[in-house]
């Protein structure tokens, strides 16, 4: 008992070490809001200026929607939304990810429970828990009972191209005119975000606002009002970053 105790204390010892580290860190080079730099101490496939993007784009997301996400992994992109979401429009983020096994679209890459664990332990070390939504679902489960206007959505499930073209289908609807959907790992033409984004913009109802790395972000076109709200909501530095 006395040994599981000093084990759980190290580690927990270690974890504080690197998240002040890497705090410095961004602070240092990057001149980056407190509060985002609390974001990249945590585990994930999410590279700094992509987190950044979402961390804005959750900054300037419009009040009357919600911030829904499909594949939350470890949490990393889930706490950029939230903590963005937290210093501006303060509305829910809904992180959809069964954490059940199942291999990665990159090999070797295995995701299950124990990421479901991380994900939670990281949600309540970042002071994140008040304003994430778990839900424990494949998308298309969730989608069945789903109601909420949508301000803001990010797909980073299963990237084959058939989950990505449901996951946009089904979700689409429930976008606000003048929300943004941001996909991940859209940068080979073979795959499956980066079909799915061509396709989109082919049919006409989104726009292409911007593209930070691996991450496209379009805007469903509304009307000037929609789109008014979210620009009184977004700070200047995330129209640079975003826009």
């Amino acid at each position: 008992m006395t040994w599981t105790w000093i084990q759980s204390f190290c580690k927990i010892f270690k974890f504080l070490i690197l998240y002040h580290q890497m705090m410095f860190r961004l602070m240092w080079r990057g001149k980056l809001p407190p509060d985002f730099a609390r974001v990249m101490a945590v585990q994930g496939q999410t590279r700094r200026n992509e987190a950044r993007c979402l961390y804005d784009l959750a900054h300037g997301a419009l009040k009357d929607g919600v911030i829904v996400e499909i594949g939350s992994y470890r949490g990393l992109s889930t706490i950029a939304l939230a903590r963005g979401s937290l210093q501006g429009p303060k509305i829910p983020v809904y992180a959809i990810d069964p954490h059940e096994c199942t291999h990665g679209h990159r090999q070797g890459e295995e995701y299950g429970p124990q990421d479901n664990i991380a994900f939670f332990e990281h949600v309540l070390f970042f002071r994140a828990a008040g304003i994430i939504r778990p839900i424990n679902l494949l998308s298309i489960e969730a989608v069945a009972g789903w109601k909420k206007r949508v301000s803001l959505l990010q797909i980073d499930g299963n990237h084959d191209y058939e989950a990505v073209r449901a996951d946009f289908s089904l979700w689409s609807p429930f976008v606000l005119p003048g929300g943004r959907v941001a996909f991940h790992d859209s940068s080979e033409p073979e795959s499956g975000p980066f079909r799915v984004v061509q396709e989109a913009l082919k049919e006409g109802k989104y726009i292409f606002q911007k593209r930070v790395n691996k991450v496209p972000v379009l805007e469903k076109q509304g009307s000037p009002i929609a789109l008014e709200a979210r620009a009184r909501n977004l700070p200047t530095e995330a129209i640079e970053v975003c826009t």
